[in-house]
């Protein structure tokens, strides 16, 4: 009887054990590590990820490694490595195409039965099917947007309240009043430097011109057919960028040499000039390399920039103990509000020499489940790669849906978007809306002119280039 008893405890032990365990049929799993490389120094969306797939798969632990330098070299060469030293998934910065760095090195996903997509934004997914060279249809995928990536402006919103303005700008006339509350203040109310400031603060205007647009067949025929009479368009994208300009609203000439505020593009630089964090100066005025928190609110009211910035910000603010409070908003340009454009952020792969192929596609099943990848593109200041990513928009950001635009719906010819965002430190490779940013500083023309051109100056500049470009 007892040995009755000890067998039926035995057959009792062994059944729960496989009940709390399926993935290991009654057999203790071996430990898998999942290795995923990307060009970021910190990644705490990934490693978040990293933590909640533990949980769920105790046996496989995902580790995030930030690969320092040429970027697309090293991972060529980790991709094929041996042993622990190869990737199994890696984050990409650019659409996998024919051609491009990655090509032939990430495993292809739509052909993975296993690979759930039925939850994603089906814009961004679509944006990334591989384009066949025979223009057959696009079956292919190899490298699946994170998120969508979006423009807007990053406001300061404590030193809009120490001169007197409560409420952050919610349309063209507020934000144009708060200017010349900032201006009467002693403040130059927008920041950035001309290189990527027009395409930040005014893109997203100008893809919703066209994605909603009464017509949108004509308004998206006519650009791209670089009809003359589509200029009229974009007259009051081209007007009130000079409006800024004319009433010294942005300056960056003044800025960048006088104030020492975003002095190029960087984030790093941004994010410093928002939170008033300048280079410590050695006894004889050489910069130390190191950095300071200075006192007061700064003199960065409205910074347009992508999204993205966003972990840089909040990481700098903790680090330096800054205690001045900003807000990320879709610029609000518009007469009725801001516009919202989405485009897809950095992707992830597989890559196709893993050994591991079964486990990383879990943590893509994983990491594009709707709950998952709402919280993993909150930390990463992204967009939901989900199906109501526009539902999101509107709904955190307060815009209506006829303010938000997609890849998609308004793609342009590079060049045509180059006509609007090219800028350059020579004039003659300068587009006409750049050239407006750059025309408070007079002496950069040639011959110089001691004043700003008048708008049809610029203008016809654009006429000329839309139809020419």
């Amino acid at each position: 009887m007892k040995k009755i008893l000890s067998l039926l405890l035995m057959i009792a032990m062994c059944l729960a054990f496989v009940a709390c365990n399926p993935e290991n049929n009654g057999e203790a799993q071996p430990d898998i590590t999942l290795r995923v490389t990307g060009n970021y120094t910190d990644c705490p969306a990934l490693e978040w990820a990293a933590e909640e797939f533990k949980k769920q798969y105790p046996n496989c632990t995902v580790v995030y490694e930030y690969l320092q330098g040429d970027y697309a070299e090293i991972l060529g060469k980790r991709l094929t490595s041996e042993g622990d030293d190869r990737v199994d998934l890696f984050i990409s910065p650019v659409n996998i195409q024919a051609g491009s760095a990655y090509d032939g090195y990430a495993m292809e996903l739509m052909g993975i039965e296993e690979l759930n997509l039925n939850d994603t934004f089906k814009s961004l997914i679509d944006n990334y099917m591989y384009l066949e060279s025979d223009g057959s249809p696009a079956t292919k995928l190899y490298s699946i947007p994170l998120g969508a990536q979006m423009r807007g402006l990053f406001v300061n919103v404590s030193l809009l309240k120490q001169v007197g303005i409560q409420k952050v700008p919610a349309n063209q006339q507020e934000l144009l009043d708060a200017c010349e509350v900032l201006k009467q203040a002693g403040y130059v109310p927008f920041q950035g430097d001309p290189s990527v400031f027009t395409q930040h603060l005014l893109y997203p205007w100008i893809c919703n011109i066209i994605a909603n647009a009464e017509d949108y067949e004509s308004a998206y025929k006519m650009v791209n057919e670089r009809d003359p009479k589509a200029t009229e368009l974009f007259r009051e994208v081209f007007e009130f960028m000079y409006t800024l300009i004319e009433n010294d609203y942005y300056n960056y000439n003044y800025s960048q040499k006088t104030d020492k505020l975003c002095t190029d593009g960087s984030v790093a630089i941004y994010a410093r000039s928002l939170l008033n964090i300048t280079e410590v100066k050695d006894a004889s005025g050489e910069p130390t390399g190191t950095f300071e928190k200075q006192e007061g609110n700064g003199k960065v009211a409205f910074l347009p920039y992508a999204i993205s910035m966003k972990p840089t910000v909040d990481k700098m603010k903790a680090d330096y103990h800054s205690e001045i409070e900003y807000v990320f908003v879709p610029a609000p340009v518009g007469k009725d509000g801001g516009f919202v454009y989405i485009s897809p952020a950095d992707s992830i792969a597989i890559n196709s020499n893993t050994e591991k192929g079964e486990w990383a596609v879990k943590f893509l099943n994983f990491l594009f489940t709707p709950e998952n990848n709402e919280k993993f593109a909150e930390i990463f200041a992204i967009v939901p790669n989900t199906k109501d990513a526009v539902s999101y928009l509107t709904k955190i950001y307060n815009v209506p849906a006829n303010h938000v635009s997609e890849l998609g719906q308004a793609t342009f010819k590079w060049s045509f978007y180059r006509t609007l965002t090219r800028s350059s430190s020579k004039i003659d490779e300068t587009r006409a809306l750049p050239a407006i940013s750059r025309g408070n500083h007079p002496d950069w023309v040639n011959p110089a002119t001691g004043k700003l051109y008048p708008f049809e100056h610029y203008w016809e500049q654009f006429q000329k280039e839309f139809v020419e470009q």
